[in-house]
C-alpha cells in the first residue's frame, strides 16, 4: 500500500511541476534572452567606447605633432574637435589649447582657457587646481600679489597638494613688485619645509640667492 501512495504522490508532484513550468516558462525564456542581450549590448558598447577612445587619442597625437611643427593654430583647431570626446581627452585638449595660446604669446586667451578648466566641476579637483596654478603664472605680469593670493586661496592652504607651487607663484609676484623682503620670507618658508618638493626647493634657493644679492641675507 505504501508503494501505491508513493507513486500517487510522485504523480501529483510531477503534474504540479508541469503546470508550474507551463505557467512560468515564458518568463524564464524572457529572462534568459534579456541576459544574453544585455551581455551582448555591454560588449558592443565597450567596443564602441574603445574605438572612440582610440580615435580621440590619435587626434590628440596629431595635434601634438602639428604643435611641434610650429603650426599652433592648426593644432588648436584639431584639439577643439575633442571637446565632446570620450574619457579624459576633453580636459587634456583644453590644457593643451591653453599651452598653444601661451606659446603664441596670447596670454589672455590661455588664461581664459585655464580658468574654464578650473571652474569645471566635472574635472578632478587636482587638475582644476593645476589649471588655476598655471593661469596664475600667466597672470604674474598683470595681477597684483593680493589678486593672486585670492585666486590661489585654495591652493595656498596648508596640506594642499599644490601648496608649494602656489607659494612659488606668490614669491615671484612679490619679487616682480620689488617687495624683496616679502619674497624672501615666502621663499625661506619653502626652503625650510621638509615636505616641500625638491624641484621647488631648488628653484626657491636660486631665487633667494638673487634676492640676497640685492638686499642681503635674512637676519
Amino acid at each position: 500500500m505504501s508503494d501505491i501512495f508513493r507513486e500517487v504522490d510522485e504523480d501529483v508532484r510531477t503534474e504540479q511541476y508541469a503546470r508550474l513550468w507551463k505557467r512560468f516558462a515564458p518568463f524564464v525564456y524572457l529572462a534568459a534572452a534579456l541576459i544574453i542581450l544585455g551581455t551582448a549590448g555591454y560588449k558592443g558598447y565597450s567596443y564602441w567606447q574603445q574605438g572612440l577612445s582610440e580615435k580621440a587619442g590619435q587626434t590628440f597625437l596629431e595635434a601634438i605633432e602639428l604643435s611641434q611643427a610650429g603650426k599652433h593654430e592648426q593644432a588648436r583647431k584639431q584639439l577643439e574637435t575633442l571637446q565632446d570626446a570620450t574619457g579624459g581627452y576633453p580636459m587634456l585638449a583644453q590644457m593643451r589649447i591653453a599651452a598653444e595660446y601661451s606659446v603664441e604669446g596670447k596670454a589672455e586667451d590661455a588664461i581664459a582657457e585655464l580658468n574654464k578648466i578650473a571652474a569645471n566641476g566635472d574635472y578632478p579637483t587636482v587638475y582644476r587646481q593645476l589649471a588655476n596654478i598655471r593661469a596664475a603664472y600667466l597672470m604674474l605680469d598683470t595681477a597684483s600679489t593680493d589678486e593672486l593670493k585670492t585666486k590661489l586661496s585654495s591652493e595656498l592652504s596648508t596640506g594642499n597638494a599644490l601648496h608649494f607651487s602656489a607659494q612659488e607663484v606668490i614669491a615671484l609676484s612679490q619679487y616682480k613688485a620689488e617687495k624683496y623682503q616679502d619674497a624672501q620670507k615666502t621663499l625661506t618658508k619653502v626652503v625650510e619645509d621638509a615636505t616641500a618638493p625638491s624641484d621647488i626647493v631648488g628653484r626657491a634657493r636660486l631665487y633667494l640667492e638673487l634676492i640676497n644679492s640685492k638686499i642681503g641675507s635674512k637676519t
